[in-house]
């Protein structure tokens, strides 16, 4: 996916390049907007979050321990993997990529899962 999406976006500038660009300009600069936003999305932001939930999932859900020693860190975690988990379902629902983008708040969303499982960590 990110290999497809840097490829587009590189064509697309490639394309700039052509005199009879002016014709599409408009429509490859929308087309640009959305792979760039898509690769930025989910090459900066998605796979850290995914990775971190991963993490903190192996640790918090593995260890009884845990939730005694370090009962908010665990609350919290537990709360937005609830939170995680309806958005992965929203996006499991909208299987192609562009609809995906079309989520409510979904950067928004995502880097706020960033933040608290920075926190957590």
């Amino acid at each position: 996916l990110f290999t497809l999406a840097k490829d587009h976006i590189n064509n697309l500038a490639q394309m700039k390049m052509s005199p009879y660009y002016k014709v599409f300009e408009e429509e490859a600069t929308t087309w640009e907007d959305k792979l760039t936003v898509l690769y930025t999305l989910f090459y900066d932001v998605w796979i850290d979050v995914q990775r971190q939930w991963v993490y903190l999932e192996g640790i918090f859900s593995g260890s009884d321990d845990l939730k005694v020693i370090l009962p908010t860190q665990t609350n919290k975690f537990t709360a937005h993997t609830h939170e995680f988990i309806g958005l992965m379902r929203k996006v499991s629902k909208n299987p192609r990529v562009l609809e995906v983008l079309t989520i409510p708040n979904l950067q928004r969303t995502l880097n706020q899962f960033k933040d608290a499982f920075d926190g957590i960590q």
